[in-house]
């Protein structure tokens, strides 16, 4: 049946159409019927030649007839050969992409037709996945160009110089850097470096790229213009298919706000650690100055005139000089006692325009500005003004042969992230600017540090800046200061804006004169030596005096005698009570008692902070004989009435 079906011919196209190696068929054009199907056909498509036999061409179709129209085919064949794209479906039923080329099977126009499959599905599988792949890369690229992150892949060699070259740069590269694609292609990272890169992280990088290990790095690189900037480095190698290692890839992120941020923070800390050991010696200073200054005076009073008493006068007043500079290391450490007022800044620059033309002398020209509706700030007027002076005299110091010192007062308001460590907010500002000698970049991070100068030996104390710095911090405000050699030095004080008159905190009763009395005085002090002293200063006054030397004890007492006049309690002792938890259960205990309170420092007084409560009585030591005396009567006035 088959031999019958064949076309014509010793030889004709049977010769060729068994060794084609593709699926090939012979098709009856107008039945569709399926003459012949060689090898080929049979191993790619499963069916025998009897099924073939059984079959029209369509039906290798999934759609049937439709799919693969007769004419279509005879028109390509009458047109000495064409290519149609259509699908068959195998025995198994696996699904083949095939291009169909039809020719005629014989000279003329009606003879069969010679069927040829090329199956394709392999090709369009292989040109999807390159669709997928270019879709993917056409992300990658997209994501590339999006990022924040620096991108930039070198190749792998050479570690050392001249470095590796760049080969690809992403868009923040451009944005960061400044320089284009065009600029860097071909060159190496190294263009990137400066005067302040860090030799010693760029040794450690090359050390770990010489072991092709990924390395993490932070890096001071410079921008085109020459301006530095932080990043921080992630580099890895990046191998072929056979394992070699042929370029770097480096993710890099700006961390330059962050670098800034830790700046000030390690500054803070550091400050704040300055201040506890500062304010800490501050106080075992005045304690011991309170018993030399003490015991001088009462020498000084005793002796008659002469020699030795001259010499009672000199340690009264070196103490007393004493006094001063720990008063200063606790204004750095914002451990002294303040007593805030209401206050109009500009009014206060106005007042002290005189003090500080007598002080500053005529070579240095005072200009003071301010802005119209200044709002006032709850501040200390005194200690402000001390601030004030101090940045006046650093001012003058940086301008021997003269110059310009201008104070401006203006409202300012801050928002957050301004890079300044206040909360958002209403402030008042003032700005003390000289046009000196300015400061080192290298010496603006320590300026505010006691004790650091860069003043010749004996030209200053290193405590103006510190005082000034612990201050304004205490009242809540903060400082910045710029400077520029040859240029000057801005400092610029933020302190809180108060809208309305409030109460201003009294830190100072007037001193009323060394009169003594006949009350019982509970003393309590926890250094031996100063309360033997304070309790001989009280004998010596007229008092009776109990004594204790820390707070469980002095309760003890409080609870036993009914008749205890006054609590003269130290603010800060050892253990779990300080004297503002004395002064509360002592008030418990006799409801009313008068409390005069003494300190080296005022930390924690009474609360979480270290200014004085309006009902608050404190003798800041050390003190003089007179002062105990007055504040004695004061505290002792305020509850008068009590028995």
């Amino acid at each position: 049946m088959l031999k019958d079906h064949r076309a014509p011919g010793p030889t004709g196209p049977g010769e060729h159409f068994e060794r084609n190696p593709l699926p090939t068929w012979l098709v009856e054009p107008d039945s569709d019927l399926i003459l012949a199907a060689n090898d080929a056909a049979v191993r790619h498509y499963g069916f025998d030649r009897e099924q073939f036999l059984a079959m029209r061409f369509a039906d290798l179709s999934p759609d049937g007839a439709d799919d693969f129209p007769l004419a279509a085919a005879r028109t390509a064949a009458l047109a000495h050969g064409g290519a149609l794209s259509c699908r068959h479906r195998t025995r198994g039923g696996r699904l083949l992409e095939v291009q169909l080329h039809a020719g005629a099977a014989s000279r003329g126009d009606c003879g069969p037709l010679l069927m040829v499959a090329i199956d394709v599905t392999g090709l369009r599988l292989l040109e999807q996945a390159s669709d997928r792949q270019h879709a993917r890369v056409h992300l990658l690229e997209a994501s590339i160009a999006r990022l924040n992150d620096i991108l930039m892949i070198t190749e792998a060699e050479p570690i050392d110089a001249p470095g590796p070259r760049i080969v690809f740069v992403n868009d923040a590269f451009e944005r960061r850097t400044g320089y284009s694609r065009s600029e860097v292609i071909g060159k190496s990272p190294r263009i990137l470096q400066g005067p302040a890169t860090q030799r010693d992280e760029l040794d450690r990088i090359c050390a770990a790229l010489r072991r092709w290990q990924p390395v993490r790095a932070e890096l001071i690189n410079y921008t085109k213009a020459g301006d530095p900037f932080w990043l921080e480095l992630d580099i890895v190698p990046v191998a072929d298919e056979n394992g070699w290692y042929t370029h770097w890839v480096s993710v890099e992120r700006d961390i330059t706000e962050r670098k800034l941020i830790e700046g000030r923070l390690g500054q803070h800390q550091r400050l704040e650690s300055l201040g506890q050991l500062t304010g800490g010696v501050a106080h075992d200073f005045n304690n011991l100055l309170t018993v030399i200054l003490g015991n001088a005076e009462l020498l000084a009073e005793d002796l008659p005139a002469g020699r030795w008493r001259q010499m009672a006068e000199f340690i009264s007043t070196a103490a007393q000089r004493g006094a001063d500079l720990t008063g200063r290391l606790l204004a750095f450490s914002r451990r002294q006692p303040l007593a805030p007022k209401v206050v109009r800044v500009d009014e206060l620059t106005v007042a002290m325009s005189g003090l500080l033309s007598r002080t500053l002398g005529e070579h240095i020209e005072i200009h003071l500005t301010g802005e119209d509706g200044l709002a006032a700030t709850l501040i200390d007027p005194a200690q402000l003004e001390n601030a004030l002076l101090n940045l006046a005299l650093n001012a003058r110091d940086a301008m021997p042969d003269g110059g310009r010192l201008a104070i401006d007062t203006r409202n300012v308001q801050l928002s957050r992230g301004e890079g300044v460590d206040l909360e958002p907010g209403a402030y008042v500002a003032i700005s003390v600017t000289d046009t000196g000698t300015g400061i080192r970049p290298e010496h603006l991070d320590r300026v505010f540090e006691p004790f650091f100068t860069t003043k010749e030996r004996g030209g200053g104390t290193g405590l103006g800046l510190a005082m000034v710095y612990g201050f304004v911090k205490q009242s809540n405000g903060h400082v910045t200061i710029r400077s520029e050699i040859g240029r000057g030095t801005t400092v610029r004080l933020l302190l809180p804006r108060v809208d309305h008159q409030e109460a201003a905190a009294e830190s100072v009763t007037a001193v009323a004169p060394a009169i003594g009395g006949r009350e019982l005085v509970l003393v309590v002090e926890d250094e031996p030596l100063v309360r033997e002293f304070v309790v001989s200063q009280f004998v010596s006054l007229g008092y009776r005096v109990l004594e204790a030397a820390n707070g469980a004890a002095a309760l003890a007492l409080l609870r036993d005698r009914p008749d205890i006049d006054l609590l003269f309690t130290d603010i800060v002792m050892p253990g779990e009570m300080n004297g503002g938890d004395l002064a509360r259960s002592a008030r418990d205990i006799h409801p009313g008692l008068p409390v005069l309170f003494t300190s080296g420092y005022t930390e924690d007084v009474l609360g979480t902070e270290r200014r004085l409560p309006a009902d608050a009585q404190l003798l800041s030591k050390p003190y003089r004989r007179r002062e105990l005396a007055g504040r004695i009567r004061a505290a002792l006035s305020s509850s008068a009435g009590r028995h």
